[in-house]
């Protein structure tokens, strides 16, 4: 049951990290994945500047249960907004 407990816990950390995304102004950080892990929370995805990158993680540093935020997003200049 404790690792039960565990899952879940991750699972509503990641999904309310992808709410802050999707609620964002910024339309471009809407799309970007959320994976959480014992209080790890991975971005990963693909937005078209470095300022959209910084975005997507500082939505989602105030998150409840995120101790950490690892930003594996790529920039990528040719991917429209």
């Amino acid at each position: 049951m404790y690792a039960t407990q565990i899952t879940i816990h991750v699972c509503e950390i990641a999904e309310s990290a992808k709410e802050c995304l999707q609620n964002s102004p910024y339309q471009a950080v809407r799309g970007i994945l959320c994976e959480g892990n014992q209080g790890v929370l991975f971005l990963r995805g693909h937005l078209s500047s470095f300022h959209y990158k910084q975005v997507a993680q500082e939505t989602v540093a105030g998150v409840q249960g995120v101790n950490q935020v690892v930003n594996e997003i790529e920039v990528d200049y040719q991917t429209s907004e």
